[in-house]
């Protein structure tokens, strides 16, 4: 029975996968993140939820929008709650076999609360809002007809801060010195 298990998983990962990356596809993928620090009744966590959609206009172009919402603890009972809105255009190029794709992804990001959801430890006190702009890079690979596996960086980003009602920051990142790589798996239907 193991060897019988063994042939079928491997002529399973043999078939040609045909990724569904065609115009009226749409995906799903999303992020899930618990942050536990400290010990004890000190122990505080942080919780990031942002699921992601999107949709083929065309043959290997997709539009879509992420949801972001995070919650950190501020000391206490009190948590901040950051939410934010990242529609995007993402243009994906075969490499190899329908397998294997590079893509290019663009993102507009409007973030409202007390951090900047995306862009390192930012926090405040007060209320904030964020205005972004990335270019990133990345690659997936399509396993079978409906799982990709993603592997992306912002290579590029521009964020503009407003904190209260008078402080502001202007914020350029590239991708050579903020290197932070995600890996997720997408589902194509």
């Amino acid at each position: 029975m193991k060897y019988f298990l063994l042939v079928a998983l491997l002529v399973a990962g043999t078939l040609p996968g045909i990724a569904q990356i065609e115009s009226s596809s749409k995906f799903i993928n999303g992020t899930v993140r618990l942050t536990v620090s400290g010990s004890g009744e000190n122990a505080q966590t942080a919780v990031v939820f942002s699921p992601t959609f999107g949709y083929f206009i065309s043959d290997e172009m997709a539009v879509g929008g992420t949801l972001g919402i995070v919650t950190r603890p501020t000391g206490g009972d009190d948590n901040d709650l950051t939410v934010s809105l990242s529609p995007f255009v993402r243009r994906y190029f075969s490499i190899v076999d329908d397998k294997f794709y590079f893509f290019a992804n663009g993102a507009l990001s409007l973030s409202y609360g007390n951090s900047a959801a995306g862009f390192g430890e930012f926090r405040s006190s007060d209320e904030a809002f964020s205005v972004s702009l990335t270019a990133s890079p990345g690659f997936a690979y399509f396993p079978s007809e409906r799982w990709g596996l993603d592997f992306t960086f912002t290579a590029f980003g521009l964020s503009f801060f407003g904190i209260g009602e008078e402080e502001t920051a202007l914020l350029f990142t590239i991708g050579a010195t903020t290197f932070a790589p995600s890996l997720g798996f997408s589902y194509y239907f």
